[in-house]
């Protein structure tokens, strides 16, 4: 399991496939061993397999970043994206950065054509996110997202941003100015 994570052992989530009976279940994993359950072959614990609905050690309610990757396993995560409100549009974005899973964060950015070879820096994310209480327009948010990140070659920041979420026209879906948090990484 550790080839797929590039010879490390990771928390990032990966949508997956499941045959099973001859059919494709739609689910997400990570590769990280952890709990118990370890056996005798080198492998320090269990991992999960989520499925649709399915639930973490630690709350009753689903994992946003499974829940995302079981929607991109089943084909079904364009049509869930295009649904979202500014606010969790903006929870999968960071998702994507937190993943480093640039299928899913192109999903949500404006500029589809951005270099996001530096999400590589991300090591761990955590946010909350906000809405910002100023005049709205229908077609631009700002949400604020207070991030605590580990960057591989900066460590733990703690930070604040303000993202703008836009609409390109009034059918289109909501899509986040992935600039903030870019120019943050390169800094």
């Amino acid at each position: 399991m550790k080839v797929i994570y590039g010879g490390k052992w990771s928390w990032k989530r990966r949508a997956v496939l499941i045959l099973s009976n001859n059919h494709l279940i739609a689910a997400s994993m990570h590769g990280m061993p952890h709990g118990a359950g370890a056996l005798q072959n080198g492998f320090p614990g269990h991992f999960c397999i989520h499925f649709n609905g399915s639930t973490t050690h630690k709350t009753d309610s689903p994992d946003l970043s499974h829940h995302l990757m079981i929607m991109k396993a089943g084909g079904q995560l364009d049509s869930y994206l295009s649904e979202l409100a500014p606010l969790g549009v903006v929870d999968a974005f960071l998702t994507g950065a937190k993943n480093n899973d640039q299928v899913l964060f192109k999903k949500t950015i404006l500029n589809e054509e951005a270099n996001l070879k530096i999400l590589n820096e991300i090591e761990a994310l955590r946010w909350q996110t906000s809405t910002v209480s100023n005049e709205r327009t229908p077609l631009i948010q700002e949400i604020n997202a207070d991030l605590k990140l580990f960057l591989t070659d900066k460590g733990p920041l703690n930070t604040r941003i303000t993202f703008k979420v836009v609409k390109t026209s009034p059918a289109a879906p909501w899509k986040v100015d992935e600039t903030p948090l870019l120019k943050l990484l390169i800094k």
